[in-house]
């Protein structure tokens, strides 16, 4: 038997069950196969969860806890991660059944858990870690701490962005977790930060292998934040949101109608439409000043340059193979394809 003998069963609960019974007569000759059999009640526990037979869930993962507790006093990273994952798991059932503060108590015990191991065994403490910070924020969502469930949401985003920056195929995790976070802020009236948590992971799902659901959801929560913002009188030009830098200084704009990206170049810095980015950054760095920006559907663009700076911008703008018409000191030109 492997220490990880109820993964593969998870979607089958009767396989489950006979994994359990096995492994229950296991210690009498094999008194390791404990961590085996707190493992494969687990498992169940997820499997009954999937079934709605919630009480028969929690009594399995209870059963694990008990098994796993005192066994952490000697082995504390052998069964530590396996408390840890049987607590979350523990959480995810009382919030079904709608017990948010002992729910809330179970996960806490698995995040300072794992808090407290993930200095020793980073690798295995690190996903119990992340998936007991989904649950408590969660948890906090529905006892209304709000700022306390952000601060979680950010800490899931934070090692989900990690965990993609590494791994390939991530993409789509780190998306769910931008979804989620957005959901949470929208919750906690930070409507301009949710806005940019969901248009991040509306990019990640137009990537490859895309869930559409998952995009029509995001897309769908999205447009609530922006019609909340046209309620409190912010000024909302389009669905992509600027950067919270540059909302500070843009007079109310929070939104505008092309994605964005936030540019630096020679002391310079903002965010500009991602058609022009590359452009603006080549202005910048030739000392050349820009008083506005912007492309439209067409795939032409505007630049207007500051007083003076005019003619330098037509020359360097000549030199990357753009020909600019002048109208009254604003450039119009069509963007390279």
């Amino acid at each position: 038997m492997g220490t990880r003998i109820g993964q593969k069963y998870m979607q089958d609960l009767e396989t489950v069950e006979i994994a359990v019974a096995v492994l229950r007569r296991f210690p009498r000759v094999l008194p390791g196969q404990q961590r085996n059999l707190a493992n494969a009640l687990r498992h169940r526990a997820r499997a009954l969860i999937a079934q709605g037979r919630l009480e028969d869930a929690l009594a399995a993962v209870e059963e694990s806890v008990r098994i796993c507790r005192p066994r952490t006093v000697t082995r504390p990273v052998r069964y530590g991660r396996e408390l840890a994952w049987s607590l979350t798991v523990q959480a995810m059932v009382l919030e079904r059944r709608e017990r948010w503060e002992h729910a809330l108590a179970a996960v806490d015990e698995s995040v300072a858990l794992c808090r407290r191991m993930l200095p020793t065994a980073p690798a295995t403490f690190g996903p119990a870690l992340l998936a007991a910070l989904k649950v408590r924020a969660s948890n906090l969502h529905e006892l209304g701490r709000m700022r306390e469930a952000v601060t979680d949401a950010e800490l899931v985003v934070q090692f989900s962005r990690r965990l993609a920056a590494r791994r390939s195929g991530q993409e789509q995790a780190l998306g769910l977790a931008l979804h989620q976070l957005g959901v949470y802020l929208f919750c906690a009236d930070r409507q301009t930060d949710g806005l940019r948590a969901y248009d991040e992971a509306i990019q990640l799902f137009q990537l490859p292998r895309v869930d559409q659901e998952r995009l029509t959801s995001a897309v769908h929560n999205r447009d609530l934040c922006l019609s909340q913002l046209e309620l409190d009188g912010m000024v909302v030009l389009g669905p992509y949101p600027l950067c919270a830098q540059c909302e500070q200084t843009n007079g109310g704009l929070v939104a505008v109608g092309h994605p964005q990206r936030h540019v630096r170049a020679n002391g310079r810095e903002s965010c500009v439409d991602q058609g022009l980015a590359d452009i603006i950054t080549a202005l910048w760095n030739a000392n050349c000043d820009t008083r506005n920006s912007c492309q439209d559907a067409d795939g032409d663009a505007l630049v207007v340059p500051a007083i003076g700076h005019v003619a330098a911008a037509i020359d360097v703008l000549a030199q990357i193979g753009i020909q600019a018409r002048n109208d009254n000191g604003a450039l119009y030109f069509p963007l390279p394809r």
